[in-house]
Order: structure tokens, then sequence, then C-alpha cells
């Protein structure tokens, strides 16, 4: 880090840290001002140290994709320059709703970041994929993407314990790595990347994902403008199909699946969940990211990457109480979700006999050859011998293509969209859920009632028996009735910014520390928060389970 880097770390660390942002109820604009401008700084500090790795960086592509993602003992892999802007966004989405008027010097600083975003993104892609092309597309010392149900799933299912397989539509490399730093202690985990299968989109992906796959897999036409992948002479197109795929070989081998969806698994009844409890294998699907970066919605598609964050948690221990020994999850394909793209910087796709095409991937027959993209036979890359091509734009580039989002994008070759996460995990032990019940805690606000839109809420307790409790990392919401109608933007101390939870310590004389947690109520997205009462809850936040309440509270949010 330089010294400039350096000292502006040091700046915002001390004006967090001072009387003014301690106090957001009386100075709402500078805490969040500031963190704002920590983010805008980690993405600029971080694109400065991928350019220098660049440059002395070869032209391996395993190199650089180990490089990008890393496994758990890599310091500062380069991924975390997508966490870093995911951060900067949301923050800078908070302050929006929070203080509308202009800021010129923040506005420019935020600019900049972003900017310096797409410069380092872009040229870490286009040297990734020009190394692509130049080893003819293979990649032999990273596991293929179409192995995970081979290597990680089949093995721990044939040992005879009760195996649980979780894929998430869109769960980038940063994120998983996100969410694996959350459950280290808790769970003996393993992260690893894989190559992804090209084109980059959920048909392709989540078939990828199913058994039979390591044995070879087809990139075939399935209906006009749609691909699917033939995977053991089976073509699968959708969800059904898969879930049948994977249901026939997993019985073939006298075992039994029990299929479900995130949400369903999070918010069904117990008993319904205990349904689960007699199969052998326990399959669950998450579209969540997905969707919500399809519709478009940019403010809402990122808010929700980390709701799904503090959901999987919450299923992952759901899974390890039903039995789980082993817990596989993976994704499809990551994304890239930056600025939107003017029609001025749209690229024309190859035209031809075309058989799909996304903003990131052209796939078909025939037409042109620009430099503006990379073009290749499906068949380099293993992917059958139909005939068709594959065409993806260098750097962050996009082709037209009427209709979809204007900001989210997948079915590229960058290493945001090809680095597949694969995280296994096995509970060290029953989960304790008594941890967070042998701590008598004390739930407080600074305030008599909510009058702006930044709250803080004081979060401490006190030991409830005679040995050194466990603390879990939680969540602190406002809830008007039964919908909650806050988000966590900071704390004093151990506060993620992606999945919007605090962590505890204890203090010397062994009660929990108390962290000062500051909360966004935002009454123009839930107008139910303006005026009112509404309740304050402290909940765990991996299980869910409400810790401590404060009721009454009184609403009256006039701005």
């Amino acid at each position: 880090m330089s010294e400039r880097h350096r000292g502006l770390d040091e700046l915002v660390e001390k004006r967090l840290q001072g009387f003014w942002a301690s106090w957001p109820e009386r100075y709402g604009r500078i805490q969040p001002r500031w963190l704002l401008v920590q983010a805008a700084a980690k993405v600029i500090r971080t694109a400065a140290t991928i350019e220098d790795g660049l440059k002395v960086l070869g032209e391996d592509p395993a190199k650089i994709l180990k490089r990008y993602a890393g496994d758990l003992s890599v310091e500062n892999p380069w991924c975390e320059l997508d966490t870093y802007h995911r951060s900067l966004e949301r923050r800078d989405l908070d302050f929006a709703r929070g203080f509308g008027d202009e800021h010129p010097a923040l506005e420019k600083l935020v600019a900049r970041a972003r900017q310096r975003y797409r410069e380092t993104g872009e040229a870490l892609s286009e040297r990734y994929l020009r190394a692509l092309k130049g080893a003819k597309f293979r990649v032999p010392s990273i596991p293929r993407q179409t192995e995970t149900y081979a290597t990680r799933v089949a093995p721990a299912l044939g040992g005879g314990g009760k195996v649980a397989y979780v894929l998430v539509d869109s769960l980038r490399y940063e994120m998983a790595r996100d969410l694996a730093r959350r459950l280290e202690d808790d769970y003996e985990l393993d992260l690893s990347v894989a190559l992804g299968t090209v084109p980059t989109i959920t048909e392709i992906g989540m078939a990828a994902l199913m058994p039979g796959a390591e044995d070879g897999a087809e990139v075939v036409r399935v209906a006009e403008g749609r691909l699917g992948l033939k995977v053991g002479g089976t073509v699968l197109r959708g969800r059904q199909e898969r879930v049948k795929h994977l249901r026939e070989h997993v019985e073939r081998a006298s075992k039994t699946v029990h299929e479900t969806k995130l949400e369903d698994l999070l918010y069904s009844p117990k008993k319904t969940r205990q349904k689960a409890g007699p199969a052998d294998l326990i399959f669950v699907t998450s579209g969540e990211i997905d969707q919500q970066g399809e519709l478009g919605n940019v403010a809402t598609a990122r808010r929700f990457m980390d709701e799904v964050l503090s959901m999987l948690p919450r299923a992952i221990k759901i899974l390890a109480d039903l039995g789980c020994g082993r817990i596989v999850l993976a994704a499809d394909h990551g994304y890239l979700f930056a600025d939107e793209l003017d029609t001025d910087t749209r690229i024309d796709p190859p035209g031809g006999k075309e058989a799909d095409l996304h903003r990131r991937a052209w796939v078909g027959v025939g037409g042109s050859d620009e430099p503006s993209f990379l073009r290749a036979p499906l068949s380099r890359m293993g992917l059958g011998d139909e005939g068709l091509d594959i065409a993806v734009p260098w750097g962050f580039g996009a082709f037209k293509s009427p209709g979809g989002a204007a900001a989210y994008f997948h079915g590229g070759m960058s290493p945001q969209e090809m680095a597949i996460p694969i995280l296994s995990l096995k509970p060290k032990g029953a989960l304790d859920d008594t941890a967070s019940t042998a701590i008598d805690w004390e739930l407080g606000l600074n305030s008599k009632k909510i009058s702006t839109r930044f709250v803080t809420v004081l979060v401490g307790g006190r030991p409830a028996g005679l040995f050194e409790p466990s603390l879990p990392r939680v969540r602190v919401e406002v809830r008007a009735g039964r919908s909650a109608v806050s988000e966590a933007v900071a704390a004093t101390y151990d506060f993620s910014d992606t999945a919007l939870d605090v962590g505890l310590r204890l203090a010397e004389g062994g009660e929990v520390e108390t962290n000062t947690v500051t909360l966004l109520v935002d009454p123009d997205t839930h107008p139910q928060a303006r005026s009112g009462t509404a309740s304050v809850h402290l909940l765990d936040a991996t299980t869910g389970v409400e810790l401590a309440r404060e009721d009454g509270v009184e609403l009256d949010i006039s701005m």
C-alpha cells in the first residue's frame, strides 16, 4: 500500500471514529459520507494493485484465473476489486436514498472509482481472454465446472453420508469467498475455482453441474434462439429436466433425492423441511440473484445480492441440522454489473445463422469476424461438434441485443463470469443453538423515537452462565408490523458491508463489548416506516433466532 493510500485510510478511520460520525441521528451525513469515501478509496487502491500485477504476470490463463480467485489462504486476490465495487455501489445507493441533494466533490470521487473499476476490470478481462485464446482454450491445471458433481458430490454420497448440493444462480466467486469467510468458524471448508462452461448462461452452467457432465457435454440448439446442454445423451433445457436427470442418476445408485428451492427451505414450516430427512441427497436451487439482475432494476438487484448472502448461512445451518455431513455449493456462472451501457458503446453481433444471442455472447454459424470480439469454434472447448461458433466481446463490451438489462450481464468469458466457485462444507460438530441464549442481551436506542432516516442501536450483553459464551454474528432490524423497514449500514466494529451483519467480541471484564449499529430507515421504500410504532429486533445472523427486541418505538420521519 502506498503512503498516499495509507494516509487516506487512516484519515477515514479517524473520521469514522470521531464524535460527529457517531451521532447519525443529529449529524446524519457525516458517517455515510465517510463510508462512501472509504469504499471508493478501496476500489481505487485495489485497481492500482491489479494494474501493477498485470505488468509482471505472464500469459498463462491458469495463473491469471488463480490470481483472480485464489483459495482462502491467498491474501488480496484480485476478485476483491469486484467485492469493493459491489460495496461502493451499495454505499452510494444508501447515501443517495438518505441525502438526495448534490455533493459535487463526492460525486467526482465515486465517478473516478467507477472509472478505475471499469478500466482495470477490462484490462484484466482482455488479458485473460487473450491468454485463453493463446492456450487454445485448454487450462488443464484448473478443474472444469463439468467435473463438480463427479469430484465433490458423488464421493460424499457414495461414502454413505447425507449430502446437500446447493446451486446458486449467479453466485460470483467473490461473493462465495465472502460467504466462506463468514462460515469458517463453524465449518471445515474448502473453496476452489472451476473453469466455467461457455456460454456462461443459466441453461448451460446449471446443466454442466449435473452428473455425467464430466464424461462430455455438448452445446446444442433446442429451439429458436435457445441453447441447451447435452449430458450423457440427454438434452437438458431447464430446471425440471435437470431435476429429473439428477434424480434418475442418483436412484440408479439406490439413493434418494429431495429437491427444493432456497426460499422454500428457509421459509417452509419445520414439518415440511423434515420431509427431507430420509433423503440421501438434498438438492437446493436458488435463482434470486439472476432473476433480479435480469429485471433491470439496478437498485433492487444490488440490494438483493446482499440479501442472498444473508440467506445462505441460514440455509446451510438448516441443511446441517437435517443431518447433511457434506454440503457442496456451486454456481452456474458469474456476472458483470457495472455502468449502464450507452447505445453507442454496444457492438454489432456477427450475424449469420444465429443460434442464440445475449449481451455478452453470440452463438451461431457464419457471419462476420470483427476485432471488437473474439470468435472461436465451441469444439475447441470440448463442447461438441455441431459446427457452432461462440463470439464474446473483449473487456466489458456488449452486443446489441433486444431487451434485457442495461447494466447486469453474463454469457461471456471474463474472469468474473468464468470463475466458478466450488465451496465444500462439513460441520465441525453439532452447531450450538444454545450459544446465543447463554447471554443476557441488551438492546438500546440512542433516541426515544425514530425521527430521521438514520438510527443507532446499541448491542451488548453479559454472560448468563459461568463459562465464556460463544458469540454469534447478529443482524439488527427495525420492523413496522411484520415488515423489516431498515438496512444496516455501519457498526462500531466488525461490520460486513456485503452481508449487512455484525460480529461481537468480549471485553476484558467478560461482558459483550457494546457495538453501535447504524440503520437506514427509508420511508420512500417502506411507506409504513413514516409514522406509527415500530419494534427493534436483534437476530442471530445464521439461524434467524430472535435474541432480543424493543417494542413500542415511535416512528415520525417527516423527511
